[in-house]
């Protein structure tokens, strides 16, 4: 089960990260910032309950 909630994270966050990456592009800096730090929050909160839990 861990497994599937790691890489459905992943896969949420690396699908941000390229939004992010296309908003940088078209001079949105603001909203590229938050949405790295949305894709990073993504992974880290599943992965800190998950650490936390055991």
């Amino acid at each position: 089960m861990k497994v599937v909630v790691v890489l459905g994270t992943l896969l949420v966050a690396v699908y941000t990260l390229n939004y992010a990456r296309w908003a940088w592009r078209r001079q949105l800096r603001f909203g590229a910032a938050g949405l790295v730090l949305l894709a990073v929050a993504t992974v880290a909160v599943p992965a800190w309950i998950m650490w936390f839990l055991n």
